[in-house]
């Protein structure tokens, strides 16, 4: 079985998209992306397991007979993806965003149907999706699929694919999903 880490700080941020949406319709695009993001790994036959801290996150993913685990203090994105793999033991394990518009059940398959590592990045230069077995060197931020490829050595298989490389962080990025109509 595969371990579909998902983490997901809280559903009340998308700062960057303040002034273009209010909180309340941030609040529900994020909700939105997140359920969507959770169907699709269980459709392609992986455990969904979400990391938070959040109260309402949790409440949530409990209601979606999702498995949640604390999002460890002061360990950032980089420090959920670890519980992730943590608690895959010797199962494999995918780490993916939860602000996915347009990921299917294809797109979680690519990532997990292969060799090991495999990595996907974001149309930024970010990493959208790592899967492997075992522990790993994950060093999320700015410019972190060069980082991520870099850990994963020679062996790493990239995933380029539109729903995965396509997340939702600025004004424009709503709209282009708007047009393509996978805006939820």
């Amino acid at each position: 079985m595969t371990i579909g880490g998902i983490p997901i700080r809280a559903f009340a941020g998308m700062a960057r998209l303040d002034g273009h949406l209010p909180a309340v319709a941030r609040t529900a695009l994020a909700r939105a992306m997140a359920s969507r993001v959770v169907d699709r790994v269980v459709a392609a036959g992986c455990e969904p397991v979400v990391v938070t801290s959040d109260t309402e996150v949790g409440t949530w993913a409990r209601r979606l007979h999702v498995t949640v685990l604390d999002d460890p203090p002061g360990g950032g994105l980089d420090g959920a993806a670890r519980a992730v793999v943590a608690h895959a033991g010797d199962d494999r394990w995918l780490v993916l965003h939860a602000d996915l518009p347009a990921v299917d059940t294809a797109d979680i398959t690519a990532m997990t149907g292969g060799a090991t590592p495999a990595l996907a990045p974001s149309k930024d230069g970010g990493t959208a999706a790592i899967s492997s077995t075992g522990p790993f060197r994950f060093s999320y931020g700015v410019d972190s699929f060069r980082r991520h490829l870099a850990a994963a050595g020679p062996g790493a298989r990239v995933v380029v694919r539109p729903g995965l490389a396509f997340d939702i962080d600025h004004p424009r990025d709503l709209m282009v999903a708007e047009l393509l109509g996978v805006a939820p």
